[in-house]
């Protein structure tokens, strides 16, 4: 049983996007464009990396941090994603896929984002 950041839906999310990307980058004719194939791949591991990382921070702001990072991530991965279909790398419906699941996964970061923020204010405000 997980324990850990494993345990996270926003990890689990990320980390089934960095599998889809893999996957995707996989398959012409994206696998031949290795400059644009490695920094989807960079961009999706940064994301589910950096819910891990920020997870087993000590403190909330640290971890706040992270968690930007990741949401930063998702947006690079989903310019990336978007550039790839407009130059035929990728089908209409893969592409439609992986924005999808790059709009999920930020949308949860950012879920995730607000309440470690009120935790924090209500840190600040009890001191």
């Amino acid at each position: 049983m997980a324990k850990g950041f494993e345990k996270l839906v926003v990890w689990q999310e990320a980390k089934g996007l960095a599998i889809a990307v893999f996957q995707v980058a996989r398959e012409a004719p994206l696998c031949k464009e290795w400059a644009l194939r490695d920094q989807m791949q960079r961009a999706a591991i940064s994301v589910s990396s950096n819910i891990a990382e920020g997870f087993e921070r000590e403190s909330l702001k640290d971890e706040l941090r992270f968690l930007s990072i990741a949401k930063g991530s998702v947006s690079e991965l989903r310019s990336q994603v978007i550039i790839a279909g407009e130059m035929g790398l990728l089908e209409h419906e893969e592409g439609r896929r992986l924005n999808d699941h790059c709009h999920r996964v930020g949308s949860l970061i950012f879920k995730l984002m607000t309440h470690k923020r009120g935790l924090l204010e209500d840190r600040h405000l009890s001191a």
